[in-house]
């Protein structure tokens, strides 16, 4: 049976949150969530994982959970708090080459700024993120996944490794195609050859470099596609469903569903706001 991936059925979340040692609020996703989750100390110390794979979380650290990543933290016994920001995400495919972050544990990815010159621009835009994505603005993922973006090229000047540590230029390639076809039919051995490699390759090292399959990130960036065509445009559900790489209207809308949480028709009357 396949692993179920928490998942909050939007583009773009983030928030802030305290957690205190009387707080019954320890997180524990076994299988992790569907996205990417960016997480800024502030305050406190978080703890991480258990056992062997144990580590903490200080003020001035950022953490990047892969998609798929168990999620198992809580407040530090020493500081008994710990203050935390969080934006969950799904990356454009340019951005994939400023997430290779140093790793703190197998999924886990994770910078230091206490002594960083970047860290009080970094905070403000992650305090900016959080502002534009609960702000009464039609447009506000829009804005925030702009902020977003600013925020993880910032990271990647302040990333150590960035010089060295960056994408395999034939993942990129995948990449690239993906997005520039969503509306063909793709097929893994096709993709294959566009990258010259084999399929089993491709899937390997497409997975450790991106967080996901290939087609999981191509449904992933034509149901993204498909909420802004929904929300922008009045195409005929079924016109966006075939813009979009889905020849079958219904299973489209079984997909969009497990996305986002709502049926296109819905997303589009709500404005994208989640179903009460």
């Amino acid at each position: 049976m396949k692993p179920q991936l928490v998942s909050f059925h939007k583009e773009l979340v983030a928030g802030r949150t305290e957690i205190v040692e009387s707080d019954d609020r320890a997180v524990f996703r076994e299988h992790g969530m569907d996205g990417w989750i960016l997480n800024y100390t502030v305050d406190g110390r978080g703890r991480i994982n258990r056992g062997e794979r144990r580590f903490t979380a200080e003020p001035g650290h950022l953490l990047l959970f892969k998609p798929g990543v168990a999620h198992d933290y809580h407040s530090d016994p020493l500081t008994k708090r710990w203050t935390h920001l969080w934006v969950y995400f799904f990356p454009r495919a340019s951005w994939f080459e400023w997430l290779a972050w140093p790793e703190a544990s197998p999924g886990i990815l994770r910078l230091d700024l206490a002594r960083s010159e970047q860290r009080a621009r970094i905070v403000a835009l992650f305090q900016e993120v959080e502002r534009l994505s609960h702000a009464p603005l039609k447009r506000r993922v829009a804005l925030a996944m702009s902020a977003l973006e600013q925020l993880l090229l910032w990271c990647d000047a302040a990333n150590p490794d960035s010089a060295q540590a960056s994408m395999d230029p034939r993942i990129q390639r995948a990449l690239d195609h993906l997005c520039a076809n969503l509306e063909q039919p793709m097929r893994l051995d096709a993709l294959a050859r566009v990258c010259d490699m084999s399929p089993s390759r491709l899937s390997h090292l497409f997975r450790a470099q991106v967080g996901m399959t290939p087609m999981g990130y191509l449904e992933q960036q034509r149901v993204s596609q498909a909420r802004e065509l929904l929300l922008m445009t009045g195409r005929p559900i079924a016109e966006v469903s075939a813009a979009v790489g889905f020849q079958n209207p219904i299973w489209f809308t079984r997909v969009f569903r497990r996305h986002a949480g709502d049926t296109p028709r819905g997303y589009r009357k709500r404005g994208g706001a989640a179903p009460r």
